[in-house]
């Protein structure tokens, strides 16, 4: 899942796939702003097809973080 959260923040944002590593996050990514924040939390929403707790939206702001929510989709 940690790939699938890199591309997914990746697109989002405009960057190359290589650039966005594990590590990334809302903190190291300049292009990872609110807004931008806004669009992978919906762009997460539709993967998962469902709306994601405030707990959920608040740890989507690092690629595990992200991963995790995807992960729970079952």
């Amino acid at each position: 899942m940690i790939d699938e959260a890199r591309k997914l923040v990746s697109e989002v944002l405009g960057l190359d796939f290589k650039h966005v590593n594990e590590k990334a996050s809302i903190d190291n990514l300049e292009d990872w702003n609110s807004i931008k924040h806004i669009a992978i939390i919906q762009v997460i929403e539709n993967h998962v097809q469902r709306q994601l707790s405030i707990e959920e939206i608040i740890s989507a702001t690092n690629i595990e973080g992200i991963a995790k929510v995807l992960n729970s989709e079952v």
